[in-house]
């Protein structure tokens, strides 16, 4: 099987629950028209669109988890996930 690198560089606001405005977690969901991420419990309790763009496409991007799992770390704080 090749092997595609993919290089890209992010801030820290990249990551942001929409909603929330708290860093997300896996599974990471986003919409389908940009860049609009939203955490999994804000997506459940509030809209199943996107709050920014209203679209109703969002999905789970499983490549960029894949990019950036080795850079994910456990945060320390009790009960954080």
């Amino acid at each position: 099987m090749n092997e595609i690198t993919v290089s890209f560089k992010l801030n820290d606001d990249d990551l942001k629950c929409v909603i929330c405005y708290e860093t997300v977690s896996t599974p990471l969901i986003h919409c389908y028209n940009g860049f609009h991420f939203v955490c999994m419990t804000c997506m459940l309790k509030y809209s199943r669109n996107c709050p920014m763009c209203k679209v109703s496409r969002v999905y789970h991007n499983v490549l960029l988890e894949k990019q950036l799992k080795n850079q994910m770390v456990k945060c320390g704080n009790e009960g954080c996930k």
